[in-house]
């Protein structure tokens, strides 16, 4: 969800107001002249909305923005006084701030001058009803005609809410005498672009599904020694519901911030003596030294803040990072005497089964399980007679009648790593059911269940629990199963303090995270990027305590004695705790082995192997059984001895690995791999990515590279190997010759499917008849030696490249003898076509010599076609 954006379109530029008096100007009827409207310059604005802003008018949802009609109207308060006596005077003073007008106002913390802005588009575009002033503005949602008065604007949660209806709550809050949204701007006279002004919430509005489950006991009276009268599992009508700050003990708590009033100076008036007139130039130390970090309503020691944000953030969310300052705070405060936060009014009957949504006007606040709870009491009817269901645990039963005892506690939570039940400004669901993804805020899977409120009765004849389904995803119950529902864990959990943002870092030991027992998670790319992007402040690292595989579309950049640092194929990175890692050879069962130096596996490992820079690891034991094995760089290598086979779930090779047979679902090489037995998928087909060069020696079976651009080598007289080439795959297939290249070789090697490429290591005499035996081998490669092309006959090589690799040469007998059409040569970096061979110098009249970084092709006779 994009956040909303106020856009003011300043028209007129550095005119100053031709009267001498307020009377042009809605001003405030208290100590009006303070705010010195007519010697201010005058400002026509228009307030544009985005286009795209499609949402619901009274925030349902995860997007808490309103829709516009054409009789809602937005209001904007002078919250300054100027620092100059006359138009004179500022332009003196303007001059020596720099040009920069927002030096010349102090904020205070009254408003004055209560402008309004209408719309006839739908909420598209507004304006002004009257001529605005330069100065610092408090936006507010929706326009109160009634605040005619130099004191600070009011907002508070409503002490009863009708909860008749499913919106119902929200409609009479918005539509009565309440704040809904604030932003804050400077508006200059002499400003050119379109400023931008966030507007933010104050309230969170939560929605709430109460849920008929009940099938248990009612209870008779609220004693210590309640006795239950009956089973009952019908219909249960909710009369209301009460929302109650608890502590530990289960007593209410009194005191909670639920409203107050909003004061201005304490950050903007700092801001206003930076000298600049886009607030977000601020310098860090000032917003830092501003910045609160409350998501609302909040109290800390003796402060009783409620803060509204500024900056050019893209989300509407309230939050903590460095682009934001503090502009409003309390001069007074309204508390809950009672511990009651509010009460919903409902008065609606719910079979057996059935649920009801509610939503409700709630303070942004971070509740935890350790003193600041929240609860909440039903009030019910149930066949004539009234009961007490409190959401959390009674100390004298589960549903009690209304002379109950009140003091009550928090079941155990479905979820142990949940700490905190964070209401967020604006929105219907807490933080702790959202993640970020991009600049949106979205759900996740069974997010919702956050704030249902299962209605139970007593389950046997002792007083019972009925609790508030807190968390009731199975992946935190039972553990994370998955590589996709622990990335969206993470997304889920990564909070800063009790708000959040993105780029944050997430401790799977710190919010306890599980791993299923059985489960198919690995530590892949996406895992990396994740984690990358949410690591960007303290928090600490990632700790994986049960084995699991380490993908192959990751690389090992770095390792410690106790942890990998790992790359995605994006290039971010991101260093993953291994406290089970083993560095020595061991009997190391489902373990981490991190491999340095020179170490010989005599043992079963059934973990996770990395073999670090500059380190090889030889494995003398039947099978080592690995789940992962990851080779870093070309100094690194693996081999197996006698007829080891190294079988794992999948293997990644940026360096050297040499085995006399491999056996994995999936294989990564980037470097160089020499096989001298099977090359096959533990079950199914094998995933084979080749970008590096595969040897494939005398005795090593037959195999498919899906994927890649690499190197595939087989040596002379493996005539019955079977190379296939995936078609999503680009390889050279290369029939390596001991020594020289003869017809033999020629025919050995156009047997073996695949091989697009012979190479030869001595001088190789090439015959005219021979060319036909290529058949699909189109590339010949000349280490040393040289070609030579001697018979009396026409060499027909079209589409064929001869590349003469070292200091080779391509010899001929006169040009009456011997032709040879449409080859490419190719020395070194350069391709040469016959064309180019030509005869050079006087002394050479009949010798043409080509030269290309040391590689010379002589052609005896000269030209030829």
């Amino acid at each position: 969800m994009k956040a909303k954006h106020l856009l003011f379109t300043v028209a007129i530029g550095a005119t100053f107001a031709a009267c001498t008096s307020e009377d042009n100007f809605n001003i405030a009827e208290n100590n009006a002249t303070d705010a010195k409207l007519s010697i201010r310059p005058v400002v026509d604005v228009e307030i544009t909305l985005p286009g795209d802003e499609v949402n619901t008018r009274l925030g349902l949802g995860t997007g808490a923005r309103p829709v516009w009609s054409t009789n809602d109207k937005l209001g904007a308060a002078v919250i300054d006084v100027p620092a100059y006596t006359s138009q004179n005077d500022y332009a003196t003073k303007l001059a020596s701030a720099g040009g920069k007008a927002i030096a010349l106002y102090n904020v205070i913390e009254s408003y004055g001058c209560n402008n309004a802005f209408s719309t006839t588009d739908g909420g598209k575009t507004w304006a002004a009803e009257q001529p605005m002033v330069e100065g610092n503005y408090l936006f507010y949602a929706p326009y109160q005609v009634g605040l005619n008065f130099r004191s600070p604007l009011e907002v508070a949660v409503p002490r009863i809410q009708d909860a008749s209806g499913e919106k119902t709550a929200l409609g009479e809050f918005y539509n009565g005498d309440n704040i809904v949204q604030v932003g804050y701007k400077f508006i200059t006279g002499t400003e050119k672009q379109r400023p931008v002004v966030p507007m933010f919430n104050i309230f969170a509005y939560p929605k709430f599904t109460i849920k008929n489950d009940f099938n248990g006991y009612l209870f008779e009276s609220g004693l210590a020694n309640a006795v239950p009268t009956k089973p009952y599992n019908g219909t249960i009508k909710v009369d209301s519901i009460e929302f109650v700050n608890i502590s530990a003990k289960g007593t209410a708590k009194t005191g909670m911030v639920i409203g107050g009033k909003l004061k201005h100076s304490s950050a903007s008036a700092k801001v206003a003596n930076d000298a600049s007139n886009d607030i977000s130039t601020t310098p860090a130390s000032v917003i830092a030294a501003l910045h609160q970090e409350n998501n609302g309503f909040n109290t800390d020691g003796a402060w009783n803040d409620l803060d509204y944000m500024l900056g050019a953030k893209t989300t509407e969310f309230v939050d903590n990072s460095a682009d934001k300052v503090t502009t409003g705070r309390h001069t007074s405060s309204i508390h809950n005497m009672d511990g009651v936060i509010t009460t919903l009014v409902v008065g609606k009957e719910l079979a057996q089964g059935a649920s009801m949504d509610i939503f409700a006007v709630m303070p942004a606040y971070a509740f935890n399980y350790t003193n600041d709870m929240l609860a909440a009491k039903i009030y019910v009817t149930i066949e004539d007679a009234q009961y007490v269901i409190c959401e959390g645990k009674l100390k004298t039963g589960s549903a009690l009648n209304a002379n109950a005892t009140e003091g009550y506690t928090f079941t155990a939570r479905k979820n142990a790593g949940l700490t905190s039940l964070t209401f967020m400004a604006g929105q219907s669901l807490p933080a702790e059911a959202l993640y970020v993804d991009g600049n949106t805020y979205k759900k996740k899977d069974k997010g919702e269940d956050l704030f249902t409120i299962d209605l139970k009765g007593g389950t046997s004849t002792s007083a019972d629990e009925v609790q508030i389904a807190l968390l009731t995803s199975a992946t935190a119950e039972e553990g994370i199963k998955s590589t996709d529902e622990l990335i969206d864990m993470i997304k889920k959990d990564a909070p800063n303090g009790t708000n959040w943002v993105e780029g944050t870092t997430s401790d799977a030991t710190q919010k306890g995270y599980t791993i299923a027992p059985t489960n198919t998670i690995e530590i892949n790319s996406a895992l990396i990027d994740c984690l990358a992007n949410y690591n960007q402040n303290t928090g600490g690292a990632l700790s994986i305590k049960t084995v699991v595989p380490i993908a192959n579309d990751v690389k090992v950049t770095a390792t410690t004695a106790t942890s990998v640092t790992l790359e995605s194929v994006s290039g971010k990175s991101y260093t993953i705790g291994l406290p089970d890692a083993v560095a020595q050879n061991a009997a190391a069962a489902d373990k981490y082995v991190i491999v340095k130096g020179n170490q010989t596996q005599s043992a079963a490992i059934a973990g996770a192997v990395v073999i670090v820079d500059g380190a090889t690891w030889t494995v003398d034991t039947a099978d080592p059984g690995v789940k992962s094995l990851h080779i870093a760089s070309t100094a690194s290598s693996a081999v197996t001895t006698a007829l080891t086979t190294i079988t794992a779930d999948n293997i990644r090779n940026d360096g050297e690995l040499t085995a006399v047979g491999i056996t994995a679902n999936a294989i990564v090489n980037e470097g160089t791999m020499t096989v001298t037995g099977t090359l096959d998928a533990s079950s199914g087909t094998l995933s084979l990515t080749n970008n590096g060069t595969i040897a494939a020696n005398a005795g090593a079976a037959s195999f498919t590279v899906t994927a890649g651009t690499g190197t595939v080598t087989t040596p002379e007289a493996t005539t019955s190997l079977g190379i296939s080439i995936a078609p999503a795959a680009t390889q050279d297939v290369i029939y390596v010759c001991t020594t020289t290249l003869e017809t033999a070789q020629i025919t050995a090697a156009a047997a073996i499917p695949s091989v697009n490429v012979i190479k030869a290591n001595g001088k190789t005499t090439l015959k005219a008849d021979d060319i036909a035996k290529f058949n699909t081998i189109k590339r010949i490669q000349i280490t040393t030696g040289g070609i030579d092309t001697k018979d009396v006959a026409t060499y027909n090589m079209t589409g064929f490249k001869v590349e003469l690799l070292g200091a080779a040469t391509w010899t001929g007998t006169s040009a009456v003898q011997t032709k040879v059409t449409g080859v490419k040569v190719v020395l070194g970096a350069y391709d040469l076509t016959l064309a180019n061979i030509a005869a050079s110098g006087s002394s050479e009249a009949t010798t043409g010599k080509i030269k290309a970084n040391g590689v010379t092709a002589t052609w005896n006779g000269g030209a030829s076609n």
